[in-house]
This record gives structure tokens, C-alpha cells and sequence, in this order.
């Protein structure tokens, strides 16, 4: 497994799934304490679990990476991520342990995560965070990712969905639509806003 030291104290090792469920069971109620969650998978219809591991199985061809991040060499948070596309990521869970935080490691955790999704050949990475998680979402914000919706959520309730676009004409193709900027003339040819419809 690849290990990368991001500073002295820092370090993010690549790790397979079954040690990120190890450590994300033995602290993911520490971590994720401040959250109320409403365990929707348990709620089930007769016959789903069947149907859910075959769902399950199908997708494993997917890229999938599991990481532990580690201060001084001890275990201090994880993060997972997941291909939804041909071009996007999910980063699907990160935890860090509460006396571990406010110390940077999620923004330096960032300062590495982007940069190796683009190597890994992704375009977009986005994620969804409960809307008031300011711990989570101003680093997130800082780094680039923009907001892209909302959602309200049975499980975790109202969630704030987060991308950020790898191309940065990408970027400001987004920003366009979302009426943030104005367009660069250079993009114009890019644009196809006319109807050719046969008469």
C-alpha cells in the first residue's frame, strides 16, 4: 500500500476495504457524534437484501480507493472514494477524529486528495455535506469546490452538495450557468445555442 507524507506529523496511507471499515466502525460514532442520522438502510421491503447484493456486487468494477490519514504515525481520520462515472468522483465518507481537528489536516488532506484525483483522471470530484458542517464545507469552498444543489435527505436530512470542476474552462463554464461570471469570449466556440431544425 502507498503511503504519502504530506509534512512532518501528516501522512495518508492507501488501504484496502476492510481496514477502512475497521477503523470507520471503531470511530465513526465518535466522529460523525454531533450529526442525527436516521438509519434508512435498515428500513427495508421483503425480498430487498437479495436484490441489494447483486446491486452491490455489479458495481465493485468501479474505481474505489480507501485511505487512512495518520498524525505521528497513529490513525487520525479515513476517507473513500468512489467513481460514479466515467469522469467523476464521489468522495463519499472522510472522518476525522475530534481531537485531532483544527489542526489543518482536512485542508492539507485536500492540498493532496485534488491534485491526485486529477493524475487518477478525473474531471469532477464532488461530495454532499450536511448544510451547516462549516468544518467540512469552508475548506471545501476555499479549495475551489463550488455549491452545486440541495438536497433534503430522509437519513441525514438537508444536504448540500459540493463539486469541483479538475478543467478549469470547466469551471468557469459552471460559474456561467450559475450566472457567477461571465463567460470568456475564448469558450464561444463551445457554445451551440442555435436550433437547426428542418423546416
Amino acid at each position: 500500500m502507498k503511503r504519502y507524507d504530506i509534512h512532518a506529523q501528516l501522512s495518508i496511507t492507501e488501504t484496502d476495504e476492510s481496514t477502512f471499515q475497521n477503523v470507520f466502525e471503531a470511530h465513526g460514532d465518535e466522529a460523525f457524534s454531533s450529526m442525527v442520522l436516521f438509519d434508512c438502510p435498515e428500513i427495508q421491503y421483503p425480498g430487498i437484501l437479495a436484490a441489494q447484493k447483486a446491486l452491490r456486487e455489479n458495481s465493485l468494477g468501479l474505481w474505489r480507493k480507501f485511505f487512512l490519514l495518520e498524525w505521528e504515525g497513529s490513525p487520525v481520520g479515513w476517507t473513500a472514494l468512489r467513481q460514479t462515472d466515467k469522469d467523476t468522483v464521489y468522495m463519499e465518507n472522510t472522518g476525522i477524529f475530534p481531537e485531532y481537528r483544527r489542526r489543518g489536516i482536512y485542508s492539507d488532506y485536500l492540498g493532496f486528495i485534488l491534485p491526485y484525483l486529477q493524475r487518477e483522471g478525473f474531471q469532477i470530484i464532488f461530495s454532499r455535506h450536511v448544510a451547516t458542517y462549516n468544518a467540512v464545507i469552508i475548506p471545501k469552498l476555499k479549495a475551489g469546490f463550488v455549491i452545486a444543489s440541495l438536497e433534503i435527505s430522509a437519513q441525514f436530512g438537508a444536504l448540500v452538495h459540493l463539486r469541483y470542476h479538475c478543467v478549469p474552462d470547466q469551471r468557469r463554464v459552471f460559474q456561467f450557468r450559475a450566472g457567477l461570471e461571465r463567460m470568456p469570449r475564448r469558450l464561444e466556440p463551445y457554445i451551440n445555442l442555435w436550433e437547426d431544425r428542418s423546416e
